[in-house]
């Protein structure tokens, strides 16, 4: 989606660059955005080893609600 707008992102958190995403197609088209999530959960499965990483996967996600 991003490409076929034109739309630029950094390398920060999946969650930031996902909320800036929304808000920069959001400004592009003037019209509002819909996610539709499939396997949101497979980053947080892949990090299981890593806790500290899984939990703030997780956390980043269960924000993005407020996006």
């Amino acid at each position: 989606m991003r490409q076929a707008y034109g739309v630029t992102l950094t390398q920060e958190p999946i969650h930031l660059r996902l909320h800036k995403l929304i808000h920069a197609l959001h400004a592009r088209t003037g019209e509002r955005v819909v996610v539709l999530v499939d396997k949101y959960d497979k980053p947080i499965l892949d990090h299981l080893e890593r806790p500290n990483v899984a939990l703030a996967l997780r956390e980043g996600l269960r924000n993005c609600t407020r996006c």
